[in-house]
């Protein structure tokens, strides 16, 4: 037996019972710290900047030891009260474990566990960010590896899954990992992600951008719900990023500093990227994670600052040449990365700012917009991302149904009509030909005709800008009764896309509008 299958059935056997471990902070985060394949001699993860769990044998405990992972996942997601918490932080932070019946190898394990890190006190939050941190590599590896079973929010996610079906790798499917449904685990999960550091925020945005790529955008919705500053703790760990670097211009870094910047830069604007996909996100609940504002003062006068995504991904681009100097891992080919990244995600961002936003954008952020700005004010370009957006489509195209495929548990069909847009149900569909606003039985035989006439792919490839926009675009303008179609369908997919846009109070989750407007003004005042 190998040295992480003997902690991994230790740490089962801990975990047998979610709601209360049976061992002590020291030898769980001990175990865990195994499991994500250090060794002894090596400092706890969490004493260290960010970097991303990743261990080779990660497939190998998902195919061996389903129990314990099942097990953390039912300890994160479980809501307890506050005395529970008070009550197993107790529990856990002290060392009264119970003395190994088992002798020899057993019994020199637990001995062993119980040396880690002698010099260090453990607590429960310790051992929630260390489940967190392993929980987030686990999944990351299932996704990276596209080894998960049944829907998921993103496509592609099944595309080795055969190979395994005879030992599957766990978690088997995605609702494995919402033992008490979406809702009610999502409560659980937020309620032990409010435990971590904010300065370790880094390993639960990586849950959570696992979460997206298995659930899509209900997760988004949840966590609004349940902590609705979560947009903040994302602005708070840019600032932190980039209190360390003021600290260190001038001076030498250390490396392990320097590869945490470099992973937590790469982390959030992976994020903003989950959040950009078009055809996967309610864009609803991306305003909310955008417009999270507050009122400050400006040349005397008062102004909303924009404190969400939208700034996050400003501040970067602002900010991000102050790490050219100094550092060995910041090259310019990195910078400029990360510059173009930032950038294009504030201009896909920037239509959900306030009106009176006094936020100052970057110039290359206001160009990149005007540039997207004018390339769909072209009726036939609008149309090509049209036929973009309902390739990418993962939920129900009627307005007012907000199914997924990770919701409902199971992919939806293309319309026979049209091919083109996608139904949760034949209730859906009813309802979306004769909607009042645009009904798509004015359009569905016109979709059918520019799709086939125009030559656009079929799943699952998506049409591409570079090998596909140009055909579609000469194909339309050489016939004017094709072009008059392709406008047509462009009205009504942009109707589609933009229906959802509607960011009145009576779509902003309840704990959110509670908080807004409790939230003081940034001078306190």
């Amino acid at each position: 037996m190998s040295r992480t299958d003997e902690i991994a059935r230790f740490f089962t056997a801990c975990m047998e019972d979610p709601a209360r471990p049976t061992h002590c902070a020291r030898v769980l985060c001990a175990c865990l710290h195994a499991l994500d394949g250090r060794r002894d001699y090596e400092l706890f993860a969490l004493d260290l900047p960010f970097f991303p769990p990743q261990f080779e044998g990660y497939e190998s405990l998902r195919k061996t030891h389903h129990a314990y992972l099942t097990a953390c996942v039912t300890f994160l997601s479980t809501l307890r009260s506050k005395e529970e918490l008070e009550e197993l932080a107790a529990s856990i932070s002290v060392c009264a474990c119970p003395a190994p019946s088992a002798k020899g190898a057993a019994r020199t394990l637990v001995a062993r566990l119980h040396r880690f890190k002698p010099a260090r006190q453990f607590t429960f939050r310790d051992f929630v960010e260390a489940l967190v941190r392993h929980l987030g590599g686990i999944l990351n590896h299932a996704v990276e590896t596209k080894t998960i079973s049944g829907a998921a929010a993103s496509g592609g996610l099944k595309r080795n899954a055969k190979k395994h079906a005879e030992c599957r790798l766990w978690p088997v499917g995605a609702s494995q990992l919402v033992p008490s449904g979406l809702e009610q685990s999502m409560q659980g999960y937020v309620a032990s992600f409010r435990l971590c550091r904010d300065s370790r925020f880094q390993d639960t945005l990586l849950v959570v951008m696992e979460f997206l790529s298995l659930f899509g955008g209900p997760v988004l919705r949840h966590i609004l719900q349940f902590e609705p500053d979560w947009a903040l703790r994302i602005s708070a760990l840019v600032c932190y990023v980039l209190k360390e670097r003021n600290e260190t211009l001038g001076r030498p870094v250390r490396m392990d500093m320097e590869t945490g910047w470099l992973h937590t830069i790469t982390l959030i604007l992976m994020f903003c990227s989950k959040i950009n996909e078009e055809g996967e996100r309610n864009p609803r609940d991306v305003a909310h994670f955008v417009t999270w504002n507050m009122s400050g003062e400006k040349n005397g006068s008062t102004i909303l600052v924009n404190c969400g995504l939208l700034l996050v991904c400003t501040v970067i681009r602002q900010e991000i040449q102050s790490f050219r100097n100094g550092t060995i891992l910041f090259t310019n080919e990195i910078i400029e990365r990360f510059s173009i990244q930032s950038a294009c995600f504030a201009a896909r961002l920037y239509c959900y700012r306030p009106q009176d936003d006094g936020l100052e954008y970057h110039p290359d952020i206001l160009r990149m917009r005007a540039k997207t700005d004018a390339f769909l004010a072209d009726p036939l370009r609008t149309a090509f991302e049209g036929f973009c957006w309902a390739a990418r489509l993962r939920h129900c195209c009627a307005p007012e149904c907000n199914e997924t495929f990770a919701t409902a548990g199971r992919p939806f069909s293309r319309c026979a009509g049209c091919g083109v847009l996608r139904y949760c149900s034949r209730e859906c569909q009813k309802s979306a030909w004769r909607n009042t606003r645009t009904p798509h039985k004015d359009v569905c035989p016109k979709l059918r005709v520019v799709r086939e006439r125009t030559k656009l792919p079929r799943e699952p490839r998506v049409p591409d800008h570079f090998r596909d926009l140009p055909p579609f675009i000469d194909a339309c303008n050489a016939d004017e009764g094709l072009r008059v179609l392709a406008n047509d369908c462009g009205i009504h997919m942009y109707y589609l896309m933009t229906v959802r846009q509607d960011f009145g109070v009576d779509h902003v989750p309840e704990a959110f509008r509670a908080l807004f407007a409790a939230t003081p003004d940034v001078d306190g005042e």
